[in-house]
């Protein structure tokens, strides 16, 4: 079997679910692991400038946090509200849900991979 075979197979894309606390309120989406096409979308969306480390994280956000059902917890329209009405402590949380199923990804791999070498 081809390594890229073998990497498909051993990586779990199902979306995760994801809650995050705002104010003693829980609040909770599903995020799929992020791709390296989708970060590279970002970052083309984000452009040039001082400000693109803001403008891709919320294009994570707004692209990568649905409902149960499948569905966008955000739209693009919702950029604006997302930067001005909520601090920036509830956006970093979403991001850090989102960069989060990256990271967790990998350690799944690992885990799967160690596994697989104890058989």
């Amino acid at each position: 079997m081809r390594l890229i075979d073998q990497l498909v197979k051993a990586v779990d894309m199902t979306a995760a679910e994801k809650t995050i606390d705002v104010n003693g309120k829980a609040f909770t989406f599903w995020v799929t692991p992020l791709t390296a096409a989708e970060r590279e979308k970002a970052l083309k969306e984000a452009g040039d400038g001082a400000a693109q480390s803001s403008r891709f994280a919320m294009s994570l956000i707004i692209s990568k946090c649905k409902e149960k059902t499948g569905q966008a917890c955000f739209i693009p329209a919702d950029a604006a509200r997302l930067r001005r009405e909520l601090p920036s402590a509830v956006f970093d949380q979403l991001l850090t849900a989102v960069m989060g199923t990256e990271e967790e990804a990998a350690e799944e791999s690992e885990d799967k991979s160690a596994g697989e070498e104890a058989e």
